[in-house]
């Protein structure tokens, strides 16, 4: 289906050029900034059964495919987080070497993009991968193999290393493991608890020691069937945590994470979308300002504008179709104060990307 005009359905939220990353079937795809000007999207491509990732150059709400790299594996769960304005990193599961869980280091030049060596951080069974930086060479990297698991990745060049895990979940878990660092030492892990009627819950996960990692109390986030959370970090102690509640109307819902030391308050839950919600994606343009993009009930993606307010998260300003046809998985990454990037699976049109501006915030 053709694309909307890059216009909002209000005066918040817009929408520039899109940009066709792979036209045929492709899957996961994962975005992270790398300053308000580059952005890298990888993603599981099935026409080359390979990892495929490309440079993304944004000019003002212009975005061009730039360099591009890829791997011989077929994978599964990507996700990518930015170190600096030349580095990031991608995860994922190697889907054809019994779902070990890898990553490897993206070196983002002028006019080049190269992967490093490939780093295993679980041998087999890993599921549900998801990556996030505490400062230019370290990260986070939390999955499930038979319980919710994170370990701590060091960057040295191009090469990765990581420590020892710890279980934030003791249980097996189902749907999507969102984490997002808060500062240099602390991440706050969200998840689906799937032993325990599938409640929401998070934690902090802060750094031990240089290799290792401890865990903070346990903050349920949504006593009924939560899926397809997504955590982002608004300042080093507070975040949102937006998801489906299958256990009300699968509506899209979020919730304020207040952090004290490592124990977190969840507040009052605030809906975002009042329709089926799946595959929801959240980024923090500044620390009052959330951009939340999901597959609406008609399949379309779309992104909503929301603000941080007393108590809890508030009522959408603005709603954008990004694109109207037939979507799944999507990931949005901040740009800047009043930018972002989303890339989402277009079903059999792959993956699609284009940036989305907010207009500053209301007095």
């Amino acid at each position: 289906p053709p694309s909307p005009p890059p216009v909002a359905s209000d005066d918040s939220l817009s929408r520039g050029t899109e940009v066709s990353m792979v036209a045929t079937a492709a899957n996961y795809p994962s975005a992270a900034a790398l300053n308000a000007s580059r952005a890298v999207v990888c993603w599981d491509d099935d026409g080359t059964d390979a990892l495929r990732c490309q440079v993304l150059e944004v000019s003002g709400m212009d975005v061009v495919a730039g360099a591009a790299a890829s791997s011989s594996l077929v994978v599964k769960d990507v996700s990518m987080c930015g170190l600096d304005e030349s580095t990031a990193i991608v995860c994922y599961v190697a889907d054809a070497s019994s779902d070990a869980g890898v990553c490897n280091v993206l070196t983002v030049g002028a006019t080049t993009l190269s992967l490093g060596a490939s780093h295993t951080f679980e041998s087999n069974s890993a599921a549900y991968t998801s990556v996030s930086a505490l400062d230019s060479t370290h990260a986070v990297v939390c999955y499930k193999d038979n319980s919710g698991k994170c370990e701590l990745l060091t960057v040295s060049g191009t090469t990765l290393s990581s420590g020892s895990s710890v279980n934030f979940y003791s249980y097996s878990i189902y749907s999507t493991i969102s984490v997002a660092g808060l500062d240099a030492t602390r991440a706050i892990v969200c998840y689906t608890k799937s032993s325990h009627s599938y409640h929401g819950a998070c934690r902090v996960v802060s750094r031990s020691g240089s290799t290792g990692l401890s865990l903070g109390t346990e903050s349920s986030v949504n006593p009924a069937a939560t899926y397809d959370l997504s955590v982002a970090a608004l300042d080093a102690g507070t975040a949102v945590v937006c998801y489906r509640d299958s256990g009300g109307s699968s509506y899209g819902r979020c919730s304020l994470l207040e952090r004290s030391s490592t124990t977190l308050t969840a507040s009052a839950e605030s809906v975002f979308n009042s329709a089926t919600t799946q595959y929801v994606s959240v980024a923090a343009l500044d620390s009052q300002t959330v951009v939340a993009c999901y597959r609406s009930g008609s399949g379309a993606s779309t992104c909503n504008r929301l603000f941080r307010g007393s108590g809890g998260v508030s009522a959408p300003l603005g709603s954008l179709v990004v694109y109207p046809g037939a979507t799944t998985t999507h990931s949005v990454a901040r740009l800047g104060t009043h930018a972002a990037v989303v890339c989402y699976d277009a079903s059999s049109d792959g993956v699609q990307c284009s940036v989305v501006s907010v207009a500053p915030a209301p007095p």
